[in-house]
């Protein structure tokens, strides 16, 4: 058995000159060529000396369906330290209660733990300050560890 232009009958390089000149991709050619696949409808066009190479999907895809790329997204607000602070006084692991801010501070001296200790959102363990910071979208968080 025998490859290359060879194999292609003249109808079926008519129909695959047409088409792929109209801008059809290679599957919908090879849809149209019974027998043939879409890499043997590649092979054919990248051997073919008559025939233009196309660089991307945009440039025969018409200018009213291009939509343009979308923006940044806004950035989430910074969180104002102030509420990052604990609660006066802050509130120690015997003290803490459910409705009590759950992040924890490192105090210098190690020997216990404090907590925000501010009043709770209402889905989660921590004030509205600390949920900004604990539960980022995964794209920001990303962004901000590389």
């Amino acid at each position: 058995m025998t490859f290359g232009r060879a194999d292609w009958g003249a109808d079926e390089i008519k129909t695959l000159r047409d088409m792929w000149m109209a801008g059809a991709s290679a599957s919908a050619i090879s849809r149209a060529l019974p027998g043939r696949t879409r890499n043997s409808v590649l092979g054919f066009v990248h051997r073919s000396k008559d025939l233009p190479k196309r660089l991307t999907i945009f440039l025969r895809t018409p200018p009213a369906v291009l939509r343009a790329a979308p923006g940044p997204k806004p950035k989430a607000e910074a969180v104002p330290p102030e509420e990052l602070l604990p609660a006066d006084p802050p509130i120690c692991t015997m003290d803490l209660r459910d409705h009590h801010c759950k992040w924890p501070f490192d105090v210098p001296d190690g020997r216990d733990f404090i907590y925000c200790g501010r009043e709770l959102r209402k889905d989660s363990p921590y004030c509205p300050g600390h949920s900004r910071i604990a539960f980022q979208p995964k794209q920001e968080y990303r962004r901000r560890v590389r």
